[in-house]
């Protein structure tokens, strides 16, 4: 842990130590402006990080074993048939767990954390996070595509979206995360690189994205006229407001953090927990 301040020797050199210590001094309900870039505090920022890391990856571990029986152990039984779709959803759904797995991993190991030499794998753990939220996106926006099978330019559009958003969720993978080791505090900290507004216009590109998904599938839906009451339509009506709902909920938070750029750390402290309830 960050040492805050050292053990004082009277009350006046309390209150002093207390001062002089970088989380009280920058406490939102101080008068003096906040020092996020201070060593300590961003130390403190990586610790707080390597949790929040731990948390996401414990949660998403329990629901991918929870829900290994609707889809894997149906194609491993034979009661459900393979279809083309299950290829983006494998693709999100282990992507993620390989993501949160090597950042527990990178983080939190001693031989890998020395001198920061994980900088190489935690880029790959930040290019797999993003490929998993485009999959993510595709998944659903397989369901516009078919809707619109009969024209051809909704088709093709639609499907150059898909892959443009792919190929920026790699780009940005390879630009926005790097390692720094702290030789004060002996922590490895997970930084940005000086791409916040790449990042911003991803997520931006992303939410937007899932926006015209859920519209082309309703004007599908309406245009092929559907019953209101049928199943089908429940259904995808309820996964896909549901999910743009989802995707705004921790999409904009992450933006949020990345624009108020306090420090490198906490440009992506929301990014585990947000990629996981994506």
């Amino acid at each position: 842990m960050v040492r805050l301040f050292n053990s004082p020797s009277s009350p006046r050199g309390d209150r002093e130590n207390m001062t002089r210590s970088p989380l009280l001094r920058d406490h939102p309900f101080s008068s003096r402006p906040a020092r996020w870039k201070d060593q300590e505090v961003q130390a403190l920022c990586g610790f707080i990080f390597r949790l929040v890391a731990v948390f996401s990856t414990g949660l998403y571990v329990w629901y991918w074993l929870l829900s290994l029986h609707k889809v894997e152990w149906a194609l491993l039984t034979r009661r459900m048939r393979f279809t083309w779709a299950h290829i983006s959803y494998f693709t999100a759904r282990y992507c993620h767990l390989i993501t949160v797995l090597t950042v527990i991993i990178s983080t939190n190991v001693e031989q890998i954390l020395l001198n920061c030499g994980s900088s190489a794998v935690l880029k790959v753990a930040a290019i797999l996070g993003n490929i998993a939220l485009a999959a993510a996106s595709t998944n659903l926006g397989l369901r516009a595509v078919a809707m619109w099978q009969d024209i051809r330019f909704i088709k093709i559009g639609l499907a150059v979206i898909c892959a443009v958003h792919g190929l920026l969720a790699v780009i940005m993978g390879l630009e926005s995360v790097q390692a720094k080791w702290n030789s004060v505090h002996s922590v490895c900290m997970v930084l940005t690189s000086k791409s916040q507004p790449q990042l911003v216009s991803f997520y931006t590109f992303t939410l937007a994205w899932d926006l015209i998904i859920l519209v082309f599938t309703l004007a599908g839906m309406c245009r092929q006229r559907l019953p209101t009451r049928s199943p089908l339509w429940a259904t995808i009506v309820s996964q896909g407001l549901g999910y743009v709902l989802i995707s705004c909920a921790t999409c904009i938070p992450m933006m949020i953090m990345v624009s108020l750029n306090l420090n490198n750390t906490m440009n992506v402290i929301l990014t585990a927990p947000g990629c996981t309830i994506w």
